[in-house]
Order: structure tokens, then C-alpha cells, then sequence
């Protein structure tokens, strides 16, 4: 399993992009980026159910915006199975309450500024005269 995450990448700086084997993943619509923008961004971490509905929705949640996220979960999952073959989503996307969690390594999660903590809420560096990581958004 270890060895299976490492195929997987997330990159963070520029446009957000998964990949597997170095071939990008189509992950879905913006709201399905978003979610697993959140999780990778607090990989190791529960990220609440709450905290994904006020990510996608702030103040104008819909009345079944909880179920909506555990939609885009599921979505996730099947995505990311179907693409990386032979890694197990169950054990990479987790259900921990009062959310879920993306157990990863710090890293699969490419382009990381330096000094950048895997576990902190947002990377900085976002100019390409800060950040000899930053990819176009070509």
C-alpha cells in the first residue's frame, strides 16, 4: 500500500492536479476539486463535515448539502480507484467522524514550497518569482 501511494501525487502550486504514474487523474467539477483540495491540503487530519459544507457553500449551504458531500466522497473514491489501478481508496479516504481523512504520505503531495508543513491549512509561495516550484496554470 505504501509503495502504491507513492504513484500517487497531488500538486498543490499552480492548478490542482492529481496523478497516478505521472498521469493526470480527472478528478471532476469544481466542487469535487474542492473537496479533495481541503482533504489533501489537511492530509493526515479529519476534516469535518461541517467544514466541507462551509468550504463549498459558506452561509448559502443547500438543506442537503451534508449529503451532497458525502456524494462527492463517494465520487472521489470511484475516480481515483478506476485510475489507479490496484490502490485501495477505502484505505486512502477515510471515513473518521465527524468527517473524513486522506491518508497519505507528506510526500505525494508535490510542489510543496520549502519549509511548507504538509499538515498546515494553506501553502504560500504563489507567484513564480517566490516559488521555483510554481507550475503555469497552462
Amino acid at each position: 500500500m505504501a509503495r502504491d501511494k507513492q504513484r500517487l501525487q497531488f500538486r498543490v502550486l499552480g492548478p490542482f492536479e492529481v496523478t497516478w504514474d505521472s498521469r493526470p487523474i480527472n478528478v471532476g467539477g469544481p466542487q469535487l476539486r474542492a473537496v479533495l483540495a481541503r482533504l489533501v491540503l489537511d492530509a493526515g487530519r479529519t476534516v469535518s463535515l461541517a467544514a466541507l459544507v462551509d468550504e463549498l457553500w459558506g452561509d448559502r449551504a443547500p438543506a442537503d448539502a451534508s449529503r451532497t458531500v458525502r456524494t462527492y466522497v463517494s465520487r472521489l473514491r470511484n475516480t481515483i480507484q478506476r485510475a489507479a489501478t490496484g490502490l485501495r481508496t477505502a484505505e486512502l479516504l477515510v471515513t473518521r467522524p465527524p468527517g473524513y481523512q486522506l491518508r497519505v504520505d507528506p510526500e505525494t503531495v508535490a510542489d510543496r514550497p520549502g519549509g511548507w508543513r504538509p499538515y498546515c491549512r494553506w501553502p504560500v509561495p504563489t507567484s513564480r518569482r517566490t516559488s521555483p516550484t510554481w507550475r503555469s496554470p497552462s
